[in-house]
């Protein structure tokens, strides 16, 4: 498979082709197999990784609407390497991040150095079309797990401080004490300054 700005009927032919049981969805190991005939090569981790990142039935294989969302992510990618190629067929380190800022994504230096070096294969500083691919994708799916887990984070704090708020409003009320308001810069706030101003008040009135 070679990545081209297709029109969706010619992405519908290239998929009915891959999907040869006419199953309506195509496994990672058939996509595999799409990329080589087109000499992108590669590991079936990364593919299962393209596949888990628009699997949005999360039935674990690819079905057409799944595969053009994924064509339009890979098409941006390759853009962004034909912009910093400069004829030379492989990007060196500085392009690489060049490209992640031109496709909206950003690490902080030693985590971006961290991840070249997992996905330079050959140890020449120099990445193909299929590295930065490669590495386009670990950095994506990485970035959405993340804010997956910030999210269930997030949720979980908020009914926490809810959960406490509300136990220390009673306490509050229950000796006829006035709420003083804390201002805490940042969200979610330290467990610590919750738990400990928590147990200070418990400690007060219960001791």
């Amino acid at each position: 498979m070679e990545i081209q700005n297709r029109s969706v009927p010619i992405l519908r032919e290239w998929f009915d082709h891959v999907d040869s049981e006419n199953k309506g969805n195509i496994t990672a190991s058939q996509l595999q197999g799409a990329f080589a005939v087109g000499n992108l090569r590669f590991p079936l981790s990364v593919v299962q990784q393209m596949i888990r990142m628009y699997d949005f039935d999360r039935n674990g294989t690819m079905n057409f609407q799944e595969f053009v969302e994924l064509n339009k992510f890979l098409l941006k990618v390759q853009q962004a390497f034909a912009d910093l190629e400069r004829g030379l067929g492989y990007l060196v380190s500085d392009d690489v991040y060049k490209g992640l800022v031109k496709i909206g994504m950003s690490l902080d230096s030693p985590a971006f150095y961290t991840v070249c070096e997992s996905f330079d294969q050959k140890k020449s500083g120099r990445f193909r079309l299929d590295d930065f691919i490669s590495l386009c994708i670990f950095v994506q799916s990485a970035s959405c797990q993340l804010q997956d887990m910030t999210w269930t984070v997030r949720i979980f704090i908020e009914a926490w401080l809810l959960e406490e708020g509300a136990h220390l409003a009673r306490i509050f009320q229950t000796h006829d004490c006035d709420l003083v308001p804390i201002y805490i810069d940042t969200f979610p706030p330290p467990f610590s300054i919750i738990k400990n101003l928590s147990e200070s008040i418990d400690s007060l009135f219960f001791r």
